[in-house]
């Protein structure tokens, strides 16, 4: 491996969009694909939640029914860009993609005896994947999640993603936006959905790049201009 040297402007300069939202069922996080161009755009799909997007423009879409097909798309993805057009990459959804991974593992008979044992392994790999998923040079890259209550290394009760075990707590990390998607009421008692870049509530959210408000409308098109400095609105 060849060290390369570069200044710190150049490493705080990204000119892709990372992101992991995650929010309750039902609150919209599928249809905020819809949010982006479409023609430019691939769902990984590994729930059967896709129908909320029918009233939208076609997106294309590949099905992962077993861990061996998330496998084979993390082999495939990166070539297929250039030649589809896509820029997005959209993986619905990491809670189900980590079930996956999990059905695989307890299949396995070395750990019949000990399932507890499994969990090391479980670790290792969805530290893999979603890296690989993150790292795609070719994609802008979110994932969606469902949320779940846990305790965080203060033992504060923190609402996070749905993953088994330290797993949520070590992926927050290596995404440059955590967003919490959530119907808030105004002070007019009006519900809005909003995704929330900050830690509020107990909700874990992070903005690395700093440029956006607590509260953003869900145009992921809109977001992106933000944190990467374009003009460019598409789809707002």
């Amino acid at each position: 491996m060849a060290l390369t040297l570069s200044d710190t402007h150049q490493l705080a300069t990204s000119n892709r969009f990372t992101a992991v939202i995650y929010g309750k069922p039902g609150v919209g996080k599928t249809t905020l694909a819809a949010t982006l161009p479409p023609a430019e755009t691939v769902i990984l799909n590994t729930e059967a939640g896709l129908s909320a997007l029918r009233k939208y423009p076609a997106i294309q879409c590949l099905t992962a029914t077993a861990w061996d097909d998330v496998e084979q798309a993390i082999q495939w993805l990166p070539t297929a860009a250039a030649e589809k057009g896509w820029k997005w990459l959209v993986i619905d959804s990491l809670s189900e993609m980590a079930e996956l991974c999990l059905v695989k593992l307890k299949a396995m008979p070395k750990y019949k005896a000990d399932g507890r044992a499994m969990y090391g392994e479980f670790l290792e790999i969805m530290t893999r994947v979603c890296k690989q998923f993150r790292d795609m040079d070719q994609y802008n890259v979110v994932l969606l999640a469902l949320p779940r209550s846990d305790k965080d290394y203060e033992g504060r009760t923190v609402m996070g993603l749905d993953l088994p075990g330290q797993s949520s707590h070590k992926i927050v990390g290596w995404f440059d936006q955590v967003l919490a998607y959530r119907i808030i009421q105004g002070a007019d008692q009006q519900l809005s959905r909003w995704l929330v870049t900050r830690e509020i509530d107990g909700w874990i959210a992070k903005d690395r790049w700093g440029v956006l408000e607590p509260y953003e409308q869900p145009n992921l098109s809109s977001i992106a201009a933000k944190v990467l400095g374009r003009q460019d609105t598409q789809g707002a």
